[in-house]
Parts: structure tokens; sequence; C-alpha cells
């Protein structure tokens, strides 16, 4: 794990953790990694989440992480970039975000208050027809 504290109040305190990427492909920088759930969990090895492993979702990958390497994956703090559905969903700061099954990206979540969510939106985000995804700070609550 490593520890990035505040040192002068311009560089901001987060937490990293390293995992192993068992995915079968790489996970792209930003992506919502989660731990494995099969009988070869051990609490290193990330994916994807599907919709059985929701609940065991630990971050963000801070850069992409290879296939079947090891790399960071931040679980705590402000992050400058993450992948937010906006497809007919705005978002507006202080909206809790989720996870969503089978996808790299987070989602609004309309049925979560502030104190139980595992991440927060620091912007606002326009909804649009287009199918697509777009870059948003975020709060990261995974610890």
């Amino acid at each position: 794990m490593w520890i990035q504290g505040i040192t002068d109040g311009t560089v901001v305190e987060k937490v990293m953790a390293i995992f192993k990427n068992v995915e079968g492909a790489t996970i792209p920088a930003d992506a919502v990694v989660a731990l494995e759930d099969a009988a070869t969990t051990d609490g290193i090895r990330v994916v994807q989440p599907n919709s059985g492993g929701l609940g065991l979702v630990v971050g963000l990958a801070d850069k992409s992480i290879a296939d079947a390497v090891v790399g960071y994956v931040q679980i705590y703090g402000y992050r400058g970039s993450s992948k937010v559905w906006k497809t007919g969903v705005a978002v507006v700061i202080g909206d809790v975000l989720k996870a969503v099954a089978a996808q790299d990206y987070l989602t609004r979540d309309d049925t979560a208050s502030g104190i139980n969510g595992l991440f927060y939106a620091l912007a606002s985000l326009a909804s649009t027809s287009a199918s697509a995804t777009a870059s948003l700070k975020v709060f990261i609550r995974c610890m």
C-alpha cells in the first residue's frame, strides 16, 4: 500500500494498493476494479466487477494494468479522472456514483445516500442521448 500525504496544501492525500489483473485483458486507466469472486480469490486478484461481485469493488485503476500483471489501484482520496456513464444520466457535484456489472465505468446511484457510497462526483456532467462515458473528478472511499 502507498499513502501520499498532504505536504504543503497543494498535493492531496490519496491511497493506492497493489493488485494483480486476472481479467484476461488489459484493465484500462480509470476503470473500476473488483476483487475476483471465484474459488481462487486471494485478496490480490482483480477483474472488472460482475453482477455477483459489485460488493467487492476496491477502487479505480491508476494506470492501465496488463493482464496477469500487478498495478496500482486508487482506493481512497481525490482523483482527477474516472470513467462515468453519461447516457441519459446527468451528474451533479456530490452525487453518489456506483460500479456497473461487467463494465469499467461508474454511473449515478439514484438509491444511495451520501453516507454509503464508495465514489462521489466532484464535478457536474450533462446527460447525452449518445452512448458514451466521460472523465469526471471523483472522491474515492473504498477503504
